[in-house]
């Protein structure tokens, strides 16, 4: 189906004007499908021979020139309980406020991003639909993306099953690879996934660092947490920029559930600057603050239903910092 075609179809089926540059720009990434269009668009190719559409009204193919990558950024650090997951599901939404088409991998077992969001973590898992079966059942990747947040970003779910992962991966060589692989699928279809990792450095940590362009370290600012950072930052980073990922970089790190008021807080946020300020940005912290539980339980970003919770001017922060990047990485490839 061409572009004319398609927007003839499109007006005929929602009363509305559409023309082909609409969907040339819809095609191409420089606008947003709207969220009545994308409802119309299903995972597979809903259309006979038309673009592929995701949830979110992603559209894949269409463009010209060099292909629009996405922008990688794994969420890590080996110590669980620093605000990994309320990081992620609070930057994928940012960033999607900002304009950019986004997914959001949970790659952690806990499924805490997927239930986070509202997403019934049991029941894909029962359906076999969830970030497991991509990468062990050949499940198709877009086949289980799923829209949140009213269409806002896509998802990749998670589930409990997830654990077994790592056991299972552990004896083929080839495995540490097969999250690229899977998202060589879909990756023109974003500008950003954002991944949400697991608290350890196992086989879906190491996928996820593997295709990344970025990694954003949190880190609770107590001195039990910050003794993570050293091991990833220093060692298991290394050792993916020589084996498999030599242009990986250090986002920042993100101090988080910080409290002023305490000395060993203090301390270790000064620690952290002391360390890593001179070679790594240490992004603004992130308050102690029971308002980002309620948006979990909620199954939505905290953000969204809170813009101005504590903190949430940090969590710009690394938006602004990503979408920065993006932009002038998109510069250098495409030259606009």
């Amino acid at each position: 189906m061409g572009q004319q075609e398609m927007a003839d179809w499109l007006n005929g089926q929602l009363s509305r004007r559409y023309d082909r540059n609409r969907v040339s720009r819809w095609e191409n990434g420089s606008e947003r499908v709207p969220q009545i269009v994308a409802q119309l668009i299903s995972i597979s190719d809903k259309m006979t021979a038309g673009p592929k559409g995701l949830p979110g009204g992603t559209v894949i193919g269409g463009g010209t020139g060099a292909p629009r990558i996405a922008t990688k950024v794994s969420v890590a650090n080996q110590k669980g309980g620093v605000g990994k997951t309320t990081t992620a599901v609070n930057l994928a939404f940012l960033l999607a406020k900002a304009g950019m088409r986004v997914l959001l991998i949970d790659a952690d077992a806990q499924a805490n991003a997927t239930m986070h969001l509202g997403v019934d973590a049991y029941a894909l898992d029962r359906d076999g639909a969830t970030l497991y079966h991509v990468l062990l059942k050949d499940r198709p990747i877009e086949k289980t993306i799923v829209a949140v947040c009213g269409g806002l970003f896509d998802l990749l779910p998670s589930s409990l099953t997830l654990s077994q992962a790592d056991g299972e991966m552990a004896g083929d060589p080839n495995s540490n690879l097969a999250l690229r692989e899977k998202l060589g699928d879909i990756d023109s279809a974003y500008d950003a996934i954002v991944m949400d990792c697991p608290p350890n450095l196992g086989q879906v940590t190491i996928n996820a660092l593997n295709c990344s362009d970025y990694v954003l370290v949190p880190v609770q600012t107590e001195p039990m947490a910050a003794l993570g950072v050293p091991m990833l930052i220093d060692n298991t980073l290394t050792k993916v920029r020589r084996r498999v990922n030599p242009g990986v970089e250090v986002l920042g790190i993100l101090p988080t559930m910080y409290a002023e008021r305490h000395s060993m807080d203090r301390l270790t946020l000064a620690q952290l600057h002391d360390l890593y300020g001179a070679k790594t940005r240490i992004f603004s912290p992130v308050p102690s603050s029971t308002q980002y539980p309620q948006g979990s339980a909620a199954g939505r970003p905290t953000l969204e239903a809170i813009p101005t919770a504590p903190g949430a001017q940090s969590y710009q922060e690394v938006a602004d910092a990503l979408i920065a990047l993006r932009a002038k990485r998109e510069e250098a490839i495409h030259g606009q």
